[in-house]
């Protein structure tokens, strides 16, 4: 996490730590992870990644890059790159890694949403993604489902009694 936001600054300018940056760089790096997970990095990384560093060094530029592979779902890319300046590796350490099974809660958060289409009563499904988010989950809910992801400060332990 601390080396992803130092990536972000020029190596010519002063680096500028602040919390703020440290949590966003947090939410990148696991939205990331779960993008790739399972995935095997690309045989090489993408020209526009290069060129930024080939340009004076702009990592900055090349973490842009990065954020465009992801937008378009090139997790192979993503992955090839972000491994390239030492990211997205083995040994994020335990930060990085959930050990909660969060299917049961999306699940739970997917039927209520059914009832409520129903009922027209969304209170149950309101009280659920504030639980979520309370806990320190993103919850992202589509016509294709209900994605839970941990987000800084996750918390698993507010979660046994939603």
């Amino acid at each position: 996490m601390i080396r992803f936001v130092f990536l972000q600054t020029h190596y010519r300018k002063p680096m500028d730590w602040t919390e703020k940056k440290a949590r966003e760089a947090e939410v990148t790096l696991r939205k990331w992870r779960t993008l790739s997970a399972g995935v095997e990095p690309a045989d090489s990384v993408a020209p526009a990644f290069l060129e930024a560093l080939a340009d004076d060094l702009n990592t900055a530029g090349a973490i842009a890059e990065l954020h465009r592979l992801a937008a378009d779902g090139d997790a192979a890319g993503l992955l090839a790159g972000a491994q390239t300046l030492g990211l997205l590796t083995d040994g994020m350490g335990a930060w990085a890694e959930t050990s909660v099974d969060l299917s049961s809660h999306a699940d739970r958060l997917v039927q209520a949403r059914e009832i409520a289409m129903q009922t027209k009563d969304f209170s149950e499904v309101d009280r659920l993604k504030g639980a979520y988010v309370d806990a320190g989950l993103e919850v992202r809910m589509s016509k294709a489902g209900v994605e839970l992801i941990p987000g800084p400060g996750f918390d698993p332990s507010m979660l046994e009694n939603t």
